[in-house]
């Protein structure tokens, strides 16, 4: 127990988490909605994930599904966190047949390094902040690729060394379609 716990009255102890609990406000959620607007662009970039390309394009293919839990991810009234990637992620291994866990690794990955970026990447112009989702992207594409590379000694493809580039250059587009969805988990207080 800490040892300025019991220094503490009783009504002080308490005095700021019950208001933030019972008032879902003052965590700058609106009431009902917000999840459902992230799981829905979740589940499209999703879709997109899984809808079948050419093999050559598939190899290039950027993760959508990552990119949108990134930007999500990286939003300051955004009810997606760690936990929301990694379901998504055991969605995405159970939908490719991929090892289960290999996704929602980095998933939660990414997520866990934009919530580690969110204010930075809120100040930051885009061409700075691209650079930063591409550090990002690389890194979860290498962890992606040597787990991959450990369980069934998969060989890399230079082709798909332009996918976090390719994601990269989609990152600005996502932030354009993703921006009207944002604006309506903000506060009312936030919004004005």
């Amino acid at each position: 127990m800490l040892w300025w716990w019991n220094r503490a009255p009783l009504h002080r102890r308490w005095a700021g988490t019950v208001n933030t609990l019972s008032n879902p406000d003052r965590r700058g959620r609106r009431h009902g909605g917000s999840g459902l607007l992230v799981t829905l662009s979740v589940v499209v970039a999703f879709f997109i994930d899984l809808a079948p390309l050419p093999a050559s394009l598939d190899l290039i293919r950027p993760d959508l599904t990552l990119l949108v839990l990134l930007f999500w991810s990286t939003r300051t009234y955004s009810p997606a966190n760690v936990g929301t990637s990694w379901f998504a992620g055991l969605f995405k291994d159970i939908a490719m047949l991929t090892p289960l866990g290999l996704h929602a690794g980095v998933y939660c990955l990414g997520s866990w390094g934009g919530l580690m970026l969110r204010r930075r990447l809120e100040q930051l112009p885009l061409a700075t902040e691209m650079v930063l989702v591409f550090v990002l992207l690389v890194l979860t594409f290498a962890l992606q690729w040597s787990v991959g590379h450990l369980i069934d000694d998969r060989p890399l493809v230079e082709a798909e060394l332009l996918s976090p580039l390719l994601g990269t250059l989609l990152w600005p587009l996502v932030r354009v379609l993703l921006a009207p969805l944002e604006q309506r988990l903000l506060p009312s207080s936030a919004s004005d």
